[in-house]
């Protein structure tokens, strides 16, 4: 009987969240498609077939039968640039009823994935279509670890780290590929402007649909068990005080605190750039926990609106 009354609450819950809306989620950097594009991380949680991005809150969605999908589908080893994701992303969204019955589209990006968010909303194809963007630990104003690896990338030497620290991060950049040659988002994520090319920031400056909301979300730490983002936390705090020795230097390892704040800032979460979004290899971490049940409710409102 129990079971049988359960049932019924679970159907009448899904009734209560009827929709029109559909959720398009947007990973970042370190994402093939659907999938996680890290050779470590992808090789490690394919072998248990769990290695979707956003699994964990697609599972929630479905449970309430709210529509939703990730964007761009093909995998590409995690090699595109912010315009070739954004392209695929559009002609998914286009191809959606709720594209075509007015604005619809419920857009979340995770990193990178927010900056894709923001060109496919003020994109002329899909403007009509976008409900809302909302963004977590998105680098808006670019991220100092993107600087730093052009930097090492073009052989430059840095007197702030040990040579034992410096061996440790080109252990990580190789392992994972993250090199400008085959992720080619790394340049489009630079912090610093100087004497370059004002068109590698065009998706940085994108400019908003004005009839689209814009919200987000940011992260940060003081301390991880997660020894490569002990590293890279410390490189980008060092980068920030030689930019400007009075700026806040917090970051989540990733991308500074200064950089995530976008439209209606909804919450913060004290914890690392992926543990946050939850994917298959950090369910089980406290900072998935503390996010999750704000960003899953914060996904109803947008679709039950």
């Amino acid at each position: 009987m129990k079971k049988i009354i359960l049932c019924m609450l679970v159907v009448l819950s899904a009734k209560a969240f009827a929709t029109d809306k559909v959720v398009v989620f947007i990973p970042g950097a370190g994402s093939s498609g659907p999938k996680m594009g890290s050779k470590l991380i992808g090789a490690l949680m394919g072998v248990f077939k769990k290695d979707e991005y956003f699994r964990h809150w697609q599972k929630s969605l479905d449970t309430y039968h709210i529509p939703n999908f990730v964007c761009p589908k093909t995998e590409d080893g995690d090699t595109r640039g912010l315009f070739e994701r954004a392209e695929e992303c559009i002609s998914q969204i286009t191809a959606t009823p709720q594209c075509k019955s007015g604005r619809n589209v419920v857009l979340f990006g995770h990193s990178m994935g927010g900056i894709i968010s923001r060109i496919i909303a003020s994109d002329p194809r899909t403007r009509d279509c976008i409900h809302s963007v909302t963004t977590l630990s998105t680098p808006h104003r670019g991220t100092e670890i993107a600087d730093f690896t052009m930097d090492q990338f073009e052989k430059e030497q840095s007197k702030n780290y040990s040579e034992e620290e410096m061996k440790s991060l080109r252990w990580v950049i190789k392992l994972i590929d993250f090199s400008p040659e085959k992720k080619r988002y790394i340049k489009q994520l630079q912090r610093r402007r100087d004497g370059k090319n004002p068109t590698l920031f065009r998706a940085q400056d994108i400019p908003d649909n004005d009839a689209v909301e814009y919200y987000s979300f940011s992260t940060s730490f003081q301390k991880t068990a997660l020894a490569p983002l002990i590293l890279t936390n410390k490189i980008i705090a060092s980068e920030i005080r030689k930019t400007d020795p009075r700026m806040d230097r917090s970051n989540d390892g990733i991308v500074p605190l200064y950089s995530q704040a976008y439209g209606k800032f909804i919450a913060h979460f004290e914890t690392t750039h992926w543990e946050a979004v939850c994917p298959d290899p950090l369910t089980w971490t406290k900072g998935c926990e503390m996010a999750t049940p704000q960003i899953i409710d914060h996904l109803f409102w947008l679709a039950g609106e």
